[in-house]
This record gives C-alpha cells, structure tokens and sequence, in this order.
C-alpha cells in the first residue's frame, strides 16, 4: 500500500448534548466544530495512504489531530462522569473500538485471501500473533491504540481530579520529552505499530495537558483563538517544503492547533445543524482502505500508468464510496461497521 499508515477513531460520548443554557452553547458548538474538523482529518488520512504522486505532506496534520481530540475528548467524558468506574468505563471503550476492530479485521481478511486468489496484485493474509493487535491490514493499528490510550486517560483524569497542577507538570514534561527524544522504534523490525503510536505522542500528550486545564483548572483557562488555524496551515506548508515531507514535530504541531481551532467559537450555520459529521470520520477510517485498495488493483491489472491525475481519480472515488458505504451502514443500523 503506498503512503505511510494513519487512522483514527473518535472518543464515545463526544458528542453527548450539554446543557440547554445560552451559556453552554459556545461549548456544545465547539465540539460540533471539532466534528467537521475530525471529518476533514478523514479525509486527510485517504489522501495520506493514496500517496502516489499526490504531495503526503498534506495528510500529515491527520494522525495527531485525531489522536488528540480522542484524548481531549476523553478527559471531557471523564471530568462529567466522575463516579463512572473503571470497569464501566473500560468496556464502553472496549465495545466501541475493539469490536470494530475485530469486525473489519475479519471483513478485510476474507477480501484478502479471496482477492489473492483472483489477481496476484492482492497477497493473503498471513495470521501471526501481531495480528491480535495490528489487524488484517495496517491502518486497524489505531483501534487497540485509541483504546489503550483511552485506559490511560482514564488514570490521567482520575490524577488530575486530585493533583491537577503536579499532572499537568508531568505532562508538559512528557510532551517536550516526546519532541526531544528521538522515536526509538525506526527501523526496529517487528516495531510498526509502536513506531506510529510514538509519532504522535507529542499532540497526545500536549492534548491531554490542555485537557486538564480546560478542565480541571478553569482559572488558567487560555482563550481558544482562530489563529491556531493559522498556525495548522503554516506548519502543514512547511512541511510541504521539506524534502522528505515528514518532520513530527511540524506534523504535531499541525495537529494539536486544528484541535486548538476546533476549540474557538464559531459557529455559523453549516457548524450547528447536520449531525451526521459526528458519525462520518470514523466509518470512513475504517472502511476507506477496501476501496482504495480495490481501484489501485483495478489500475494495475487495467496497467495505467501511476499519474498525478491516476492518484486524484482514486482518492476522490474512494471517497466517495466511503461515505457512501458510512450512510447506508448507518441507515442500516449496522453500528459496529461505522463504531462511534
């Protein structure tokens, strides 16, 4: 599959309504906002593994924003339901994530070994004990991942409740050690999903620091701006700029500032009415690849030249029949295909 590995999921209960006052509607607005901008990441992350002559760079922002409204939004979940226990807790993850995971492992495993057995474009599925943990194909990495980091967040919340002050310092440490500390997982075999998993613990980490304030100590509060939007799209630029196209830094910084925008007031009226953006982010992560996969084998039985154009084709059809899948998934009630 051509292009680095992404995906993304979206905490449970982000979306719960809060309360009908004026004052609580900035902040029922907010996470509409981070509704669309989780759905644009989406799209970011198709973009990201059709790759090809497309520029990678501009799917980067994907991952870590994705990680890091699951976090923030997972603080959230925990700070208004402060009496929920663990067990509790954990298992409304664990039916969320993981039995996606389990489904769309077994969905992609069959379409493997029958398209291997089609064209030799396709290879089968080789089963090992990673795959209890990476899937039937590599972007399901981030399912186990979102549901191990949401256990953590749980304990972070659970601190932080107590002794906000001492936990945002350990956090603030650990998102700089993250930055400073080089990813020691790269080119270590055996390694992939914790080398993806290290990549995007600087905006994981800043993430869950500004949860904590936002939450925990409303006095430092700082106020949300639009111009963090700013600074996603210059980072995003500068990337674009580099050579290589991949700098963590600059992509965590491009992440955790769409997160940041998606806290600032605004909402006009595309922002406040549709809901099904909360829905769309996820399904499409999780079903994205069956499509993309398929037309790039098309292209190559078919033997057409990879191209700028090829590339753009294939992205926006796989979109499209993403979203198409996620509707009818959807009207069909078939949840643990969509998750969420």
């Amino acid at each position: 599959m051509r292009g680095a590995s992404a995906a993304a999921t979206r905490a449970p209960d982000e979306c719960a309504s809060e309360p009908n006052s004026s004052a609580q509607q900035g902040v029922a607005e907010r996470w509409v906002v981070m509704d669309w901008m989780r759905l644009l990441a989406a799209l970011g992350i198709v973009w990201l593994h059709t790759a090809g002559e497309l520029p990678h760079s501009l799917g980067r922002f994907a991952v870590p924003f994705l990680a890091a409204s699951l976090v923030f939004m997972s603080v959230r979940h925990c700070s208004r339901r402060a009496d929920e226990a663990f067990s509790f807790y954990s298992w409304n993850r664990f039916t969320r994530l993981i039995y996606p995971f389990i489904a769309w492992s077994i969905i992609y495993g069959i379409a493997r070994q029958v398209g291997s057995q089609l064209t030799p474009h396709v290879l089968s599925v080789e089963l090992t004990w990673s795959t209890l943990w990476t899937g039937t194909t590599h972007h399901l990495w981030f399912l186990p991942f979102a549901f191990l980091l949401s256990l953590f967040t749980y304990v972070v919340a659970s601190l932080a409740r107590v002794f906000p002050r001492l936990v945002l310092l350990v956090l603030v440490a650990a998102t700089f050690g993250s930055l400073l500390i080089a990813n020691p997982f790269v080119g270590v075999e055996g390694c992939y999903t914790l080398r993806l998993s290290y990549d995007t613990l600087p905006a994981v980490m800043a993430a869950m620091a500004y949860a904590v304030v936002w939450f925990y100590l409303p006095d430092w509060r700082p106020k949300p701006s639009h111009w963090y939007l700013v600074v996603a799209i210059a980072s995003t630029a500068i990337l674009s700029a580099t050579e290589t196209g991949r700098n963590t830094a600059l992509e965590n910084l491009a992440g955790f500032s769409l997160m940041l925008f998606s806290l600032a007031q605004f909402s006009p009226a595309w922002g406040t009415r549709a809901p099904w953006p909360a829905e769309m982010p996820y399904g499409i992560y999780l079903c994205h690849i069956l499509f993309l996969e398929g037309l790039e084998d098309f292209q190559r039985i078919l033997e057409v030249p990879d191209s700028f154009a090829a590339d753009l084709i294939i992205f926006v059809a796989s979109t499209v029949l993403s979203v198409a899948f996620v509707y009818t998934a959807l009207r069909l009630r078939l949840k643990v295909l969509v998750g969420g």
